[in-house]
């Protein structure tokens, strides 16, 4: 909506809240340039003071909604897809992956079962060869 300044026959200067300085053309009563939110200053040449007025946001500039990712895609944003939108053949390759993934951890169980029961089986040997050495130098050491 124009903003209306005055007469037409004085030099006006509008100062806008970005500092920008616009000189009016004499016969001009109306300025609708005011895109900048803040307090502008109207400096009349025929007037005492100067007139302050304010340009406020535009009340649908602060609206919280959300948005719909549709609306974001319109607007030519890239928007990651959710899970669910997957093809079944995507869907198929990514169960093969994690049945694949959990049979090698249970490799990994087996071959720490198959390492306890060798470093038993060596525990027990070792016992038994060292028992059958102090069996034998006892009988020498009596005499």
């Amino acid at each position: 909506m124009p903003l209306r300044i005055g007469e037409g026959g004085t030099t006006v200067t509008l100062s806008a809240p970005d500092g920008r300085q616009v000189d009016l053309p004499v016969g001009k009563a109306s300025y609708s340039d005011t895109f900048v939110p803040g307090v502008y200053t109207v400096h009349s040449s025929s007037a005492a003071t100067d007139i302050r007025f304010a340009v406020n946001l535009d009340p649908t500039e602060s609206r919280t909604r959300p948005v719909a990712a549709d609306e974001f895609e319109r607007l030519g944003v890239p928007v990651a897809h959710p899970v669910g939108t997957l093809t079944p053949e995507t869907k198929r390759q990514v169960r093969l992956q994690n049945a694949e993934l959990e049979n090698r951890q249970k490799l990994w169980r087996w071959l720490i079962l198959g390492t306890l029961a060798v470093l038993l089986m060596e525990t027990y040997l070792a016992g038994r060869a060292a028992r059958k050495v102090l069996v034998q130098e006892e009988p020498a050491s009596a005499t």
